[in-house]
């Protein structure tokens, strides 16, 4: 499961941001606050959990899991928030490749026809 430092990194490698003041802004919290949460001293409440999902575009839920499980205070229940918010990243990537699928047949279907049913015989993917 990624880190709630690793979901701030996130947004400043995809350009969403230059840096952690960015971040601190984009969500409406102080510098120390991402501080803190970079350390895993502390997480992100519920509100912001939303906001950093939306912010580098990830399921809510995950980050809802990703920040509870930073927040749990026994193994069990850290492992357990864990699992689910690798359940929802892990949703979240076949949902994309089945969209690139998607998108692949659409564009490439009509002109690629042909040549995928010489090559498959009758079982096209698109």
């Amino acid at each position: 499961m990624k880190s709630i430092a690793r979901y701030i990194d996130e947004a400043i490698a995809k350009g969403i941001v230059k840096n952690d003041a960015a971040v601190a802004a984009a969500l409406g919290v102080t510098r120390g606050a991402i501080s803190n949460w970079r350390s895993g001293d502390k997480a992100p409440d519920e509100e912001k959990a939303i906001a950093l999902a939306r912010l580098i575009k990830h399921p809510e839920e995950e980050m809802l899991a990703a920040a509870a499980a930073a927040r749990a205070k026994s193994p069990a229940a850290k492992a357990v928030w864990e699992r689910i918010a690798k359940h929802y990243a892990v949703a979240a990537s076949v949902m994309v490749a089945m969209a690139t699928l998607a998108a692949f047949c659409v564009t490439t279907a009509p002109k690629a026809a042909p040549m995928l049913d010489v090559a498959l015989g009758s079982s096209l993917l698109c």
